[in-house]
């Protein structure tokens, strides 16, 4: 998603459906920060093309036994993000509540 291979809406069928328009929203303002950062370095006659966002640090916590929270850092050349997001495990699946890019 962030990278590009899986549209947003691909967390339709991950998120609780009632989160699920914010999750996606959320993920759709992620790519595009990630898309104009690339855009910004592509410009750059200094630059090489950018390559693909990486996961270097991931915590997560469990504030009840139906619920993860994680913290994520993801790196490009071209810049730094942290990401957080919620999974609740509903109806025997872990679903997505709540994602934030910072």
């Amino acid at each position: 998603m962030v990278n590009g291979y899986r549209p947003a809406a691909h967390l339709q069928k991950l998120a609780q459906p009632r989160e699920a328009p914010t999750v996606i929203a959320q993920a759709l303002i992620a790519a595009q920060r990630v898309a104009a950062d690339r855009q910004d370095a592509h410009q750059s006659p200094r630059r090489r093309p950018p390559s693909p966002v990486a996961l270097v640090h991931m915590t997560t916590c469990e504030p009840h036994p139906s619920a993860i929270e994680a913290a994520v850092v993801l790196v490009s050349p071209e810049r730094t993000w942290a990401l957080a997001f919620r999974l609740e495990h509903i109806s025997n699946r872990w679903l997505a509540t709540t994602m934030r890019l910072v």
